[in-house]
């Protein structure tokens, strides 16, 4: 497992175990999200092993999720 450490917006509230992160400005993927362990922690399953700086932006593959439930 990698652990990413990350400033700025706080992951828990963007990024989800299953997430795969890209690098923003050439689309590369860095790897996908096992936990979102604080605000500024993500641990990844699996890394690509592409460098990436401290002002890297960090993306979603597939930002949107829609999750219905039902009930009658």
């Amino acid at each position: 497992d990698i652990v990413l450490t990350t400033s700025g917006t706080d992951a828990r509230k963007v990024f989800n175990p299953g997430d795969v992160i890209l690098k923003h400005d050439s689309d590369t993927a860095i790897g996908t999200v096992k936990t979102v362990d604080s605000a500024t922690q993500i641990t990844l399953t699996s890394a690509s092993g592409v460098a990436i700086t401290h002002d890297d932006e960090l993306m979603h593959q597939s930002p949107i999720k829609i999750r219905l439930g039902l009930q009658y």
